[in-house]
């Protein structure tokens, strides 16, 4: 399962499309790993993929849509629209999951609805679409009426018209970050005063992943956690991706404090000691973040 965020930042330069999620993997034959990707850049410059729920289906799919863009030029160099790209990753979704068939050496039968069609189950396409000149999401999801997967327009929640974000996984983990992120905002003043958004988003992700894990619950009706705890679906070092209009998305490093150490981490992965990456750094002290160039990152502690 997965917790993740899509947010607009507004700036006096150009708007941003941040994405952020965790790195955790559960329910992999008894065993959680934390160092996994969950945020896929695109070889067109205005797109970038995430998923959330059923591993075994969400992480084929995605790198097989990444293939479909690289290997054709039209979507690759920006020719096709936003749209374009949507569709033809909604026609390789289909082909992939309408291939799942039973192993004949497990007995029985698949019975109920197919595989990668809860509402957990999602592959998430965010970009810049140039027929509507703004951000959009979209979300991969089954529709049983018409029995295939479709992208849907996904709007973006607000508190406000000026705070616009999006959050994907489970339902535990987005009822968690919803309410860490209004209490946020309303500590701040930005709800009153209607302020955009700037890495609250983020700073709330680091605050759930830093939380101590224990299994979800009922509580009061809802499927929740106690105060202070986060769902065990969700761990590792967040995941940062920015899409800004005119240039390509852009991965960041994490630095990111563990039981073991400080260390700077890549969707998930901690660098070798010995790696150096062109890439920009992000350091996330008591809720301050600061961004650190390529080749100006501060030395870890």
């Amino acid at each position: 399962m997965t917790i993740g965020a899509a947010w607009i930042r507004r700036r006096s330069d150009g708007d941003e499309l941040w994405i952020a999620s965790d790195s955790r993997l559960n329910h992999t034959g008894h065993f959680i790993w934390d160092t996994c990707p969950k945020l896929e850049t695109l070889a067109r410059r205005d797109a970038v993929l995430a998923f959330a729920g059923s591993t075994q289906e969400a992480f084929p799919l995605m790198m097989q849509m990444r293939t479909a863009v690289e290997s054709y030029q039209a979507l690759r160099e920006g020719e096709l629209s936003f749209a374009k790209v949507e569709q033809h990753l909604e026609g390789v979704a289909n082909y992939m999951l309408n291939t799942l068939k039973l192993d004949p050496h497990i007995r029985g039968t698949l019975e109920g609805r197919p595989a990668f069609s809860t509402s957990e189950d999602t592959v998430v396409l965010a970009g810049y679409s140039r027929t509507t000149k703004t951000f959009e999401i979209r979300d991969l999801g089954y529709k049983p009426d018409i029995e295939e997967w479709k992208f849907s327009r996904s709007a973006f929640q607000s508190e406000g018209a000026a705070i616009q974000y999006y959050v994907f996984g489970d339902r535990a983990s987005r009822t968690l970050f919803r309410s860490l992120l209004f209490h946020e905002l309303k500590n701040s003043g930005k709800l009153d005063a209607n302020r955009p958004l700037d890495q609250e988003p983020l700073s709330v992700l680091v605050k759930m992943l830093k939380m101590p894990p224990t299994f979800s619950r009922e509580i009061d009706g809802h499927l929740a956690v106690p105060d202070g705890y986060r769902p065990d679906s969700t761990g590792g070092a967040p995941q940062v991706v920015r899409l800004r209009l005119g240039s390509a998305a852009i991965k960041y490093v994490i630095r990111w404090e563990t039981d073991t150490g400080t260390n700077d981490y890549l969707l998930g992965r901690r660098l070798m000691p010995y790696e150096t990456v062109d890439l920009p750094l992000l350091t996330i002290e008591e809720s301050e973040i600061q961004v650190y160039a390529p080749a100006s990152w501060p030395l870890v502690d």
